[in-house]
C-alpha cells in the first residue's frame, strides 16, 4: 500500500501535538483506566447504536445494522476495550451504497490490550462486520511493521500496517502502541480499519481519517486505576 503506515511514521517523526483540537471529545474508559480524544463525528460504539446515523444505516441496510449491533455489543468479550466508528453522513452514505469502495464498512478506531513486549495482536476480524473480515489463515505477510528503540522488532513492535483482501474489497488496518505505559500495566494498542481507497494511494495524498487516528494515538492516556 502507498503506505498510510509510512505517512504515519513521517507524521510521528515530525511530532504531533498531544493536546486535542478544541472541538474533539475525550472518551474515558474507567474500567480499563484510559482515555483518548476523537473528532466529534466519531462515536463510541454505544453512542453510535443510539444515534441517528445508526438509525439511518439500519433503515437503509437492515442486515448491516444488525451486524454492527452484534459487533459492538460483543466487543468487550472479544477483548476490544474501546470501539468507535465514524458516523458522519458521508461515512454512512459510503457504507450503504453498493459499488462504493467502503460498501458495508464504516471507518473504525479501536483500543485493545497487549503484552508490553512482543508482536502486536491482529484483531481485524473482531472489529469489522461480516464480509470485511480477513480469512485466517490467509492473512498476508506483515506490511510495514517496526519496533521502537532497544529490543528488536521481533520482540517489540510499536506500529504495523496490513492490507487484507476480503470478499468485499481491500481492508487497510493500521495499529500503533500508545506511549506512556506505567510499570505493571498492559500496553494499549490503537487500531484503525478502513476500506482501501485506491484513489488516495494513486494520488499519493493523505487519507482524511489519518488525523483522527494519529490524534487518537497521541492523546491516549493511561489513568490511575
Amino acid at each position: 500500500m502507498a503506505s498510510v503506515v509510512a505517512a504515519g511514521l513521517a507524521a510521528s517523526a515530525a511530532g504531533r501535538a498531544a493536546e486535542a483540537p478544541a472541538d474533539w471529545r475525550f472518551h474515558t474508559v474507567p474500567q480499563h483506566a484510559f482515555s483518548l480524544a476523537l473528532p466529534p463525528e466519531w462515536l463510541s460504539g454505544r453512542e453510535f447504536l443510539a444515534s441517528a446515523a445508526y438509525a439511518r444505516l439500519s433503515r437503509l441496510r437492515p442486515r448491516l445494522g444488525r451486524r454492527y449491533d452484534t459487533l459492538i455489543r460483543t466487543a468487550p468479550r472479544n477483548g476490544i476495550w474501546f470501539l468507535a466508528v465514524k458516523a458522519s453522513p458521508t461515512a454512512v452514505k459510503n457504507a450503504v451504497t453498493r459499488g462504493n469502495a467502503s460498501f458495508g464498512l464504516l471507518p473504525t478506531i479501536s483500543v485493545i490490550p497487549a503484552r508490553p513486549r512482543g508482536p502486536l495482536p491482529k484483531p481485524a476480524d473482531k472489529i469489522t462486520p461480516r464480509g470485511w473480515r480477513p480469512y485466517r489463515p490467509k492473512w498476508p505477510d506483515r506490511q510495514g511493521c517496526s519496533g521502537g528503540g532497544g529490543p528488536p522488532v521481533s520482540t517489540h513492535e510499536t506500529q504495523c500496517g496490513y492490507a487484507f483482501t476480503t470478499p468485499l474489497g481491500v481492508l487497510d488496518f493500521v495499529q500503533w502502541r500508545a506511549k506512556g505505559r506505567p510499570p505493571g500495566r498492559v500496553s494499549l494498542v490503537v487500531g484503525w480499519a478502513r476500506a482501501m481507497d485506491r484513489e488516495f494511494n494513486k494520488r499519493g495524498i493523505h487519507h482524511p481519517d489519518e488525523k483522527a487516528f494519529y490524534g487518537a494515538v497521541a492523546t491516549t492516556r493511561y489513568l490511575q486505576p
